[in-house]
């Protein structure tokens, strides 16, 4: 397969034809942070990776690097196609929170308290159901506010809004980053040893 026939298949294949044997997890991960992003730059460019900028910020004792990849159009499903998966209390992890918004009040705001959704009638718990779905996947869909830690938590399973199409995108730029990366860390003796740490950022221009 040469380098058109791998552009043109996914993001992934890709990078991986690209990077060749340094690809693997942490496999470059000596690299010095400050030539790390030059070289993340660099394998974006050159797989044609859209959407996706690179910022270092340096502190006592350590670095960090921001991953800031933009919604496309075409990464975001639409609400019906995954209605009936959102639409699941199961799925909006009813039975592990405490206080959710009510569409009966005008300013909803976490003033409805989940116990008392298991004794709402079946026309009562779909309607709440839908309302929540909704609510999700609004916050989903308009790119997260704060930083994600690591790209691998954001599972695609327990994330449908998003297409294939982005998650290949995602996959491609963290097997980059991740190639520049190591963890040593033990956070139950409170120990980060990293090369650099990640911050991850799903930014939506398309719904500005």
């Amino acid at each position: 397969m040469n380098n058109n026939e791998i552009l043109s298949t996914c993001y992934t294949k890709s990078v991986e034809a690209y990077m060749g044997g340094q690809g693997y997890e942490g496999s470059n991960s000596g690299c010095y942070s400050g030539d790390a992003i030059k070289r993340m730059r660099e394998i974006a460019k050159a797989c044609k990776i859209k959407g996706v900028t690179f910022s270092r910020h340096t502190y006592s004792g350590g670095s960090s690097i921001s991953i800031k990849v933009k919604l496309l159009p075409g990464d975001v499903r639409d609400y019906d196609e995954i209605a009936e998966q959102i639409e699941n209390a199961d799925f909006l992890h009813i039975c592990q929170r405490h206080w959710m918004s009510d569409p009966a009040i005008i300013r909803p705001n976490c003033n409805y308290l989940v116990d008392n959704f298991w004794k709402e009638t079946a026309e009562r718990q779909k309607e709440l159901l839908h309302h929540w779905g909704v609510e999700w996947y609004k916050m989903m869909a308009s790119g997260n506010g704060s930083s994600i830690m690591h790209y691998w938590q954001l599972d695609q399973k327990k994330n449908p809004c998003f297409t294939e199409q982005f998650f290949d995108r995602w996959n491609a730029i963290g097997k980059i980053v991740s190639s520049h990366n190591y963890d040593h860390s033990n956070a139950m003796v409170d120990y980060f040893d990293v090369n650099f740490y990640e911050h991850w950022y799903i930014i939506n221009k398309l719904a500005a």
